[in-house]
């Protein structure tokens, strides 16, 4: 893949981005977010959550690896087993992570998440940090 991109002089690493959002207040609300990353108040935690699904599938022919070089080749082809959600919370200030898998993305399984997030923080407030998925919000407004 690499030769592939070098040969298209595709520079993946050189693509810059940036987020134009249409939200009057995004400034004043981005300033908020990185205050909290960098000045967290004091006894809180400041913990960024996200979800991932995920595909579960099996290979249908096993990994080969060429003795010369070490290189993986891996067949295309799989079995499909469904779908699962990764749920994972960040600690901002220490790098530690905390995650779980449920078989589907619910209400129910994001509270859950939450209460066994929570219980690992017992005596401290905690900030969260999170985009706007549906189950995050009860979508009574603001």
């Amino acid at each position: 893949m690499g030769r592939i991109l070098r040969f298209e002089k595709v520079r993946t690493h050189r693509i810059r981005q940036w987020l134009k959002s249409s939200d009057p207040n995004f400034l004043p609300k981005a300033k908020r977010i990185c205050n909290l990353y960098t000045n967290p108040p004091k006894n809180s935690v400041v913990i960024c959550v996200d979800e991932k699904p995920m595909q579960v599938f099996e290979r249908k022919h096993p990994t080969r690896v060429d003795p010369r070089d070490g290189s993986v080749r891996y067949e295309y082809e799989y079995k499909r087993h469904g779908t699962q959600s990764l749920f994972a919370a960040f600690n901002v200030k220490t790098g530690s992570m905390f995650g779980g898998v449920v078989l589907h993305r619910t209400a129910d399984a994001l509270v859950s998440f939450m209460n066994a997030l929570a219980r690992r923080y017992p005596k401290k407030k905690i900030y969260v940090v999170w985009d706007n998925l549906n189950t995050h919000y009860d979508g009574k407004g603001e």
